[in-house]
């Protein structure tokens, strides 16, 4: 299953750690946590290299602080200042 975002959703019940309160978690984080025997740390993301959103091979997801993540992927921001939703942004 994939959300809104376009990111795979993965169900590992809502007793896990990593779990939404539905009991979901994306799969980039649950690869990436699982293989580095630790969870996200504060301020923390998991970045596709590829960009491509359902690709969660361990080897396109890299760890990396959101301030680093925002830099890559600049939001385009309306004329109000409001930024545009991401699907906007992209064209």
């Amino acid at each position: 299953m994939k959300d809104k975002n376009g990111y795979v959703l993965i169900r590992v019940g809502k007793t896990h750690p990593l779990a939404d309160p539905n009991g979901y978690v994306r799969e980039h984080i649950l690869v990436f946590c699982s293989a580095e025997g630790r969870p996200l740390k504060p301020g923390e993301v998991i970045h596709h290299i590829n960009e491509d959103r359902s690709d969660n091979r361990l080897e396109n997801l890299a760890a990396m602080r959101i301030g680093q993540h925002n830099k890559l992927h600049p939001r385009k921001r309306e004329s109000n200042g409001r930024f545009l939703k991401r699907e906007k942004a992209i064209a």
